[in-house]
């Protein structure tokens, strides 16, 4: 009985892994609501779906970078890249002196046949994960 019970858990265990949803990963869903953010210029909705693609992307400083988010802002960019309908660029890395220094991404994409452009301010703490700032 109790080799019954050791094995159930285990399986239990192992199949809520396997039906957890990566967080990190663009789904449809997140993109739909983040090119309509971005569209509309809605601050809490673009800070929402890039939290969920931030919120992993913790500073690992090297000798070449002491900010150590060089690395998530590429792995950031390669996320937001899923979403087939935006272009994504790393427009300057820690380039806004503040507290913490801010990094901009460029992102474009498509509107009923108008291009629409936005930079997003993303905040490159040296002891926090990468967060959303602000758009413009």
């Amino acid at each position: 009985m109790n080799r019954l019970v050791f094995w159930l858990l285990i399986f239990f265990t192992l199949g809520i892994q396997a039906c957890h949803k990566d967080s990190t990963v663009t789904d449809p869903e997140d993109c739909s609501a983040l090119r309509d953010g971005l569209v509309d210029r809605e601050i809490e909705s673009i800070g929402s779906e890039l939290t969920q693609l931030t919120m992993d992307l913790k500073p690992q400083p090297t000798a070449d970078d002491p900010l150590g988010h060089a690395e998530n802002l590429q792995t950031l960019v390669n996320r937001l890249l899923e979403c087939e309908d935006l272009q994504v660029a790393l427009q300057c890395y820690a380039c806004i002196y503040t507290l913490p220094a801010q990094s901009e991404l460029i992102i474009t994409l498509d509107s009923v046949g108008i291009p629409v452009e936005r930079t997003v301010d993303v905040a490159t703490p040296e002891q926090e994960a990468l967060s959303f700032v602000s758009i413009h």
